[in-house]
């Protein structure tokens, strides 16, 4: 299996390799450059045990190798001037290439770092979760969380190449291969009602991990990403709609602390994608929060704190508050992703309190 994408943006255009096999590939890229490489790789990769001997072979003995001890706490501006050291000590120049291989924390990270060092270098992506490779390695954004506000810091910076390997999603927990599907979900309901559909009647086999299943869903998520971005690559309008369920999402994530363990990024936007399907069902009198609760619920996905197990009581006033400071607020209101029919999303700005409250009612049991 091997899909060849072209990422055409205004002023940077570069291929992303999809294969259950894209290490080979990225081999032979590597064995035709002249110019130095680096590594920063997700140190759970240093457990050549654990996992299979998908990137092992030659690829890291050919070069000096930065472990990045990934995890949402790490996303600091501490840990970039330690990649950035990194750089420095091994007198990297403009024309080295520099590789990341991990998930969604470790490509933001060192795509930022990268995008900063002598005013850019060449990056590789090598993303190994579902999150990284259906959603966050696509579209150039790069960042670090500061002051518990995820990506509060960042730059757009689109990598050299990008290789996408089917393989790493062995390496997961299925808690992590499911908390990814969650941005496969929601460009499915505000996008793609055939992959709405696709999503459906696959369930059993994506669980499964069968190979040809993931890959398909893999290729159609990067293909609907590319669409969005390229046309709006600097979040002016039709790629805001990729925020669908993040703007409740990270008002909980926010609420717990990003750097706690309660709940992931993608359980996170299951429960934004619940809230927000409450609030459009509110405003518009539709009913698509059954429907879209079912899909969720099929990939056990949570959609109320119960299903996490979350005991303590949630103060509905503090994640308001939350939304309050979140990036999405404008001066026309708090700006929410909202779908009112499967395949379809919109934006609204929204200042009743009243709404935005009783959508978060919705999670609460």
């Amino acid at each position: 299996m091997l899909s060849i994408l072209k990422a055409n943006y205004k002023n940077k255009k570069y291929p992303i390799y999809i294969s259950d096999n894209a290490i080979k590939y990225l081999d032979i890229y590597l064995k035709g450059l002249k110019n130095n490489y680096l590594i920063i790789c997700d140190d759970v990769f240093k457990d050549k045990k654990k996992h299979p001997e998908i990137i092992f072979s030659k690829l890291l003995k050919r070069s000096k190798v930065y472990y990045f001890k990934a995890g949402i706490k790490n996303k600091t501006i501490d840990c970039v001037g330690k990649i950035i050291e990194f750089f420095y000590k091994n007198n990297t120049t403009r024309d080295c290439e520099i590789i990341s291989i991990g998930g969604g924390v470790v490509g933001d990270i060192v795509a930022f770092a990268t995008s900063i060092y002598q005013r850019g270098l060449n990056l590789i992506h090598v993303p190994t979760s579902m999150t990284s490779m259906v959603d966050s390695s696509v579209g150039g954004k790069t960042g670090f969380n500061q002051y518990d506000v995820v990506n509060l810091c960042g730059t757009y910076y689109h990598p050299k190449i990008t290789f996408i390997d089917i393989r790493f999603l062995k390496t997961l927990s299925q808690r992590d291969f499911l908390s990814g599907l969650a941005e496969v979900i929601k460009k499915a309901i505000i996008y793609d009602r055939e992959l709405f559909d696709y999503l459906v009647k696959n369930r059993d086999d994506i669980v499964k991990l069968k190979p040809e299943i993931v890959y398909q869903i893999i290729l159609i998520s990067v293909k609907l990403k590319l669409l969005i971005t390229t046309s709006d690559e600097k979040e002016n309008n039709k790629r805001l709609l990729l925020n669908y369920g993040h703007t409740f999402g990270q008002a909980i994530e926010r609420y717990f602390g990003i750097n706690q363990i309660l709940l992931t990024h993608g359980e996170a936007v299951s429960l934004g994608i619940v809230a927000a399907s409450k609030l459009a069902d509110q405003k518009y009198k539709l009913k698509n929060i059954k429907i879209n609760k079912l899909l969720l619920e099929k990939f056990r996905l949570p959609i109320n704190f119960t299903d996490l197990k979350i005991k303590k009581k949630i103060d509905i006033h503090k994640l308001i508050k939350n939304l309050d400071s979140d990036k999405k607020r404008t001066f026309d209101g708090m700006r929410f992703i909202i779908s009112k029919k499967r395949g379809t999303g919109e934006i609204i700005y929204e200042k009743n309190i009243s709404l935005i409250k009783k959508s978060f009612k919705a999670i609460m049991k």
